[in-house]
């Protein structure tokens, strides 16, 4: 790992024990991001550590292995870290806004290239039945590529401790991958306790085409895997 994500980790954890930490610990048969897989459809271990005070500021980390189709490159990276800082406030009777600003950290190249980026957040919660965000970032990947990504998730829990839940969105991502796409996914989470969920969902991907990359793709050009018609499953502790 590089000295400027030692040094992330290091001050996120310096905190006073004294400070209002929550966070969770998941296994997932693969890392999705936005239709995409960042773990080359493998499963990984993934972190999150978040600190929030009472009005409305919050804090976090959010740790995960990647493995993106660049293993023809050196200096790859495998490690993503996602420092972010919000805000959320609750309005009317019902509704909740939340702002957030992250950046992206790799502890290598992806694709031949630094990649490190950020990105800005919106989202609008009504209740905990449906919520709607937009994110944008101006610079993706380090290509100069600006793309914009909308999300419809709602969730709807029949009995006690399970939640159905589905999301839909469209990602701008014409300027990084060369085409916008639609994503989806439609899935059950069971709350075993306070702290243990296990989920199980299944996602799809529409593509406008579909892009075989049997050739390297040219230096610094950055290729998404999408991930279609597929289940995926996941476990998460809480604390």
């Amino acid at each position: 790992m590089n000295r400027r994500l030692s040094w992330l980790l290091l001050a996120l954890f310096s905190v006073p024990a004294l400070a209002d930490f929550k966070g969770s610990v998941s296994f997932a048969t693969d890392y999705v991001y936005r239709g995409y897989t960042k773990s080359r459809n493998n499963p990984v271990g993934l972190g999150n550590l978040e600190y929030e005070h009472e009005i409305g500021l919050y804090a976090g980390l959010w740790v995960a292995p990647v493995s993106f189709d660049d293993e023809y490159y050196d200096d790859r990276a495998h490690v993503e870290i996602n420092p972010y800082l919000g805000w959320a406030t609750k309005f009317a009777k019902n509704w909740k806004l939340d702002l957030a600003a992250s950046r992206y950290l790799y502890d290598g190249n992806v694709f031949g290239q630094d990649s490190d980026y950020n990105e800005l957040y919106g989202s609008l919660h009504y209740r905990d039945l449906l919520s709607a965000r937009v994110a944008f970032a101006y610079d993706t990947y380090n290509r100069g590529a600006k793309t914009l990504a909308y999300e419809l998730v709602g969730r709807y829990s029949p009995v006690d401790r399970l939640q159905l839940s589905a999301g839909v969105g469209f990602h701008q991502a014409g300027e990084l991958a060369h085409y916008d796409y639609f994503f989806w996914n439609a899935g059950v989470t069971w709350y075993v306790n306070r702290y243990i969920s296990v989920d199980l969902r299944y996602v799809d991907t529409k593509l406008p085409y579909y892009e075989h990359h049997e050739d390297e793709p040219e230096n610094g050009s950055i290729y998404l895997q999408p991930l279609d018609d597929r289940f995926l499953f996941s476990l998460s502790v809480g604390f």
